[in-house]
């Protein structure tokens, strides 16, 4: 099953934000190989009702995956994670060889090679 997030570029990162509310930070494994972001975990559920039954029932539980290939952009080897609130937040730098260049523009006529 999914889990709702939102990833966003700020500047020189892009940080993931997912949702994983009852879960506490042993219980989620974050890992990136290959360039790909993998969060895995897995909610218990209350007691299995027997009796009675369910009248309505919308939270899930069991194990979950979610995966993304990261961009060539991003500089996997100094994300950052941080746990609060129910709420995962990995942050990945923008890699300092991927990060755009500003040049600068000389004034001045430009010359001819060969003249």
């Amino acid at each position: 099953w999914s889990i709702p997030l939102d990833i966003v570029r700020d500047g020189d990162s892009i940080t993931v934000n997912a949702s994983l509310p009852g879960l506490r930070p042993d219980d989620i494994d974050v890992m990136i190989e290959d360039g790909v972001l993998t969060i895995k975990a897995e909610t218990k559920s209350e007691k299995e009702r027997k009796e009675g039954g369910y009248l309505f029932r919308e939270r899930r539980s069991g194990p979950f995956h979610w995966a993304l290939r990261l961009s060539e952009l991003v500089g996997a080897d100094k994300a950052e994670l941080h746990h609060e609130n129910g709420v995962l937040t990995i942050t990945l730098p923008v890699a300092e060889s991927k990060k755009a260049k500003h040049l600068k523009v000389g004034a001045g006529a430009a010359l001819a090679e060969g003249k």
